[in-house]
């Protein structure tokens, strides 16, 4: 069996980490309304589930792809010691197989993210129809232990919506939202623009900003893209933020715009947490690809490269 990964960088699960996949240490959850569906009023309850099914899914990452679900969905029984999915896991696959512009499964059999992951033009075909079949499959296993009518609905609805979808941007609605990015993004217009949602108090965001400060330095003024940073007055006090733009950010194109219009921005994207990545082509449109740029200077050409041919 292979080694555990992490799934953001695809590394050896570090041995400190191992007794957060011991089930045996979870069994406290029990004791939580778990399954009560007005868990879905309470905020923090989706922080939960995000953690949840980051657990359940690392451990499951070991396994073939096509043995993940049913591997998941029997570790979670394990942890609650019932016969049939957790609300947690119900909403986390939900979540993984929800596509609304990008990710799920439209981002698996996406054209333009299958050439971003190197497949020929040639290879398109064949791989797509795999993907289809095993997409299908995998929905087929989440779908027959859902047990939830409404959560059944919403299952073939991304389902079917990730699989007919092949467009590979979508326009931004007539919307003040809308209107407050444009302000923001107008001046780019004829570039890739890379927007990533971040704040001084969040360590995922410094980290990705530090790791690849120093390439991003040395593509600057590339004709091609640009990266734009855009975080609020409130989360990012104003003498922390202007320190960490000196020594981090220097020269990058930063944005620092009242609470009220992110707010807005975080409603236009659908995004609660951060660090949040979008892409919008020359033309202004979000792209659906994977817009990370955490993977490195490499990747991330290879991506802009890939998105010129489409």
């Amino acid at each position: 069996m292979p080694m555990q990964k992490t799934s953001l960088y695809n590394e050896e699960l570090p041995d400190s980490l191992s007794e957060y996949l011991d089930f045996a240490n979870y069994s406290f959850l029990r004791k939580l309304p778990y399954n009560d569906l007005l868990s879905l009023c309470v905020p923090k309850f989706y922080a939960f589930r995000a953690h949840f099914w980051n657990v359940i899914r690392t451990k499951a990452n070991a396994y073939r792809l096509s043995e993940v679900d049913s591997v998941m969905i029997n570790q979670d029984m394990e942890m609650f010691g019932e016969n049939t999915m957790s609300l947690p896991l119900k909403l986390g696959y939900l979540s993984a197989f929800y596509k609304e512009g990008r990710g799920g499964v439209h981002n698996y059999v996406n054209v333009s993210s299958m050439l971003l992951n190197e497949y020929s033009v040639e290879e398109l075909d064949g791989e797509i129809g795999k993907r289809l079949d095993l997409v299908k499959n995998r929905a087929s296993i989440v779908k027959a232990e859902m047990r939830n009518p409404m959560f059944e609905a919403l299952l073939d609805k991304y389902v079917d919506y990730g699989i007919n979808d092949r467009t590979l941007t979508y326009t931004l609605p007539d919307c003040e939202a809308t209107n407050i990015l444009r302000k923001i993004t107008d001046k780019y217009k004829g570039k890739y623009v890379y927007l990533d949602f971040w704040a001084t108090f969040c360590a995922p965001c410094r980290t990705g900003i530090e790791q690849t400060k120093a390439w991003r330095e040395e593509l600057r003024n590339n004709p091609d893209f640009e990266f734009v940073y855009i975080t609020s007055d409130k989360n990012s006090p104003k003498t922390t933020y202007e320190e960490y733009v000196a020594q981090n950010l220097n020269g990058a194109e930063c944005y620092r715009i009242p609470e009220e219009d992110y707010k807005k921005l975080t409603v236009l994207f659908k995004f609660s947490g951060i660090p949040h990545h979008e892409a919008l082509d020359p033309n202004g449109n979000v792209l659906k690809v994977n817009n990370t740029y955490y993977e490195g200077k490499d990747v991330f050409l290879r991506k802009i490269e890939s998105m010129k041919r489409m």
